[in-house]
């Protein structure tokens, strides 16, 4: 015996009951139609299923048994269609509606859940291989760039030694360490308040804002030329395919007077001047030790 969502009273009963009435309903017939309706959907011959619960619908019009399992299946053949053709917002609405439906089979019910289920593995399943496919590809395009940069430095700079002019080695001043550490732009000359923070460490380089968020550029190389670092990074970014965006920039450090300052080439007006941990706290910065 099927049970079905609703307070439905057993078939058998409900037909004797509407004998007894002396109604006209051939019962017995209604309800061989409507178990062979739940059959077929069960082993999912769905149009012969639909079939079923029409042929019940003639027998008993307007039964609210009847209707919901028609309703159902319709629903459930619609959400297969729609899955099928790749239109999975709508389909997942076809097969809520099966769930929904509170007068119906609970099987057919169970069914339309299992295939929501199914469907969003699926889905899932193609966001992470879309997203190793973009990220994969913003990587290779990255590392084609830097290779044919740095092919492209590297003649201009034989073409500039065969002219007697300096090696690379020769016109290297700085160190990496030379550059390491906290860096603070004033927006006065009396240096009464700083509108934003820098910091070059080991592996990453922050810049922020004062009251505000901050970029984060973590380190994949770096070269250094005369004064000038140049840092090929990552760094995420929410708002593009793969959530990361891969560049160069390039770190300019000056020093005159024994004071460090550097420019970014991305705000070559701004100067950023080296302070000491304790100075950035000083202006009510929150960032953590991550230079040393």
């Amino acid at each position: 015996m099927q049970f079905f969502k609703g307070n439905y009273i057993s078939l058998v009963v409900f037909s004797l009951i509407l004998v007894g009435c002396g109604g006209n309903v051939d019962e017995s017939s209604y309800e061989k139609t409507i178990e062979d309706g739940l059959d077929y959907f069960a082993v999912e011959k769905y149009s012969e299923a639909e079939v079923q619960f029409e042929l019940a619908l003639k027998e008993k019009e307007d039964d609210e048994l009847a209707k919901a399992l028609l309703a159902q299946t319709v629903a459930f053949r619609k959400s297969l269609k729609l899955f099928e053709e790749g239109n999975f917002d709508e389909g997942f609405i076809q097969a809520k509606t099966v769930v929904e439906t509170t007068s119906g089979s609970t099987s057919i019910s169970n069914k339309a859940e299992e295939l929501i289920n199914n469907q969003n593995a699926i889905q899932e399943k193609i966001g992470k291989e879309t997203e190793e496919v973009h990220k994969n590809g913003a990587a290779e395009k990255f590392a084609k760039e830097k290779a044919e940069r740095e092919k492209k430095e590297k003649e201009e700079a034989d073409q500039h030694a065969e002219a007697g002019g300096l090696t690379n080695s020769e016109k290297t001043k700085y160190e990496y360490s030379d550059f390491i550490g906290y860096y603070l732009h004033f927006d006065s000359s009396d240096r009464s308040h700083s509108d934003t923070v820098a910091g070059i460490g080991h592996n990453q380089v922050v810049v922020a804002w004062w009251g505000g968020e901050g970029n984060e550029y973590d380190i994949l190389d770096k070269s250094i030329e005369d004064n000038t670092l140049t840092i090929d990074y990552y760094t995420s970014n929410p708002y593009t395919e793969d959530e990361r965006d891969y560049g160069t920039m390039k770190i300019i450090l000056n020093e005159t007077d024994g004071e460090h300052s550097v420019e970014f080439d991305f705000d070559p007006e701004m100067d950023f001047y080296k302070v000491s941990y304790e100075e950035i706290l000083s202006y009510d910065y929150s960032i953590i030790d991550f230079v040393n």
